[in-house]
């Protein structure tokens, strides 16, 4: 019925929210979806006073158009939440260096969106956030009785009880030494 080519659903501005991109204007959901899976999208710009609305089916695709819009298509906004959303996307389902993401994602893009991009710095910052969120550090011991170690990590080749520590002991900085010496069954 539409042309679909031109639809893309991003990831809106706050969790969990997505955007839908058609034509140079920009779409956030409105309400929920009808029993039969038919969605509302309404423009973002609806603060400005404008009505733009339309329908898309349960695939996904443009269903109808209901209200026209009262501003020009901003293509450089829907370009830049398309590379904003790649950027996003590649933090959360790769390990390239945050650097090669902004680079990757910002070599064809036109000079009016490059305008808009936040910084390579800014980038950097938002790909480590959604790698901690999606994998997050495990909370360090703070003494040895919460200090988990695996089995497989205390026995050697030949089956026999052991515990490898650096002589350093930069594995564990937050014990001191005496203490793991004092409290081991036995020191070799």
């Amino acid at each position: 019925m539409f042309n679909n080519e031109e639809v893309k659903i991003v990831r809106g501005r706050t969790a969990g929210s997505q955007n839908l991109l058609h034509l140079g204007f920009r779409y956030s959901k409105s309400g929920k979806p009808t029993l039969d899976g038919r969605q509302a999208w309404r423009c973002v710009k609806k603060n400005d006073r404008c009505n733009g609305r339309l329908y898309t089916d349960s695939q996904g695709n443009l269903d109808a158009f209901k209200q026209p819009h009262c501003h020009e298509p901003d293509l450089a906004d829907c370009e830049l939440r398309e590379v904003i959303y790649n950027m996003a996307d590649m933090a959360e389902n790769t390990h390239i260096a945050p650097y090669l993401i902004h680079c990757s994602t910002t070599g064809s893009i036109s000079q009016d969106t490059r305008a808009r991009l936040p910084s390579e710095e800014a980038t950097k910052k938002r790909a480590q956030r959604i790698r901690r969120k999606k994998n997050p550090r495990p909370r360090a011991p703070t003494c040895l009785a919460e200090l988990e170690i695996e089995d497989d990590d205390c026995t050697s080749l030949d089956g026999d009880l052991m515990l490898n520590i650096d002589g350093t002991f930069a594995s564990c900085p937050f014990f001191p030494t005496l203490e793991i010496v004092l409290n081991s069954e036995s020191w070799l």
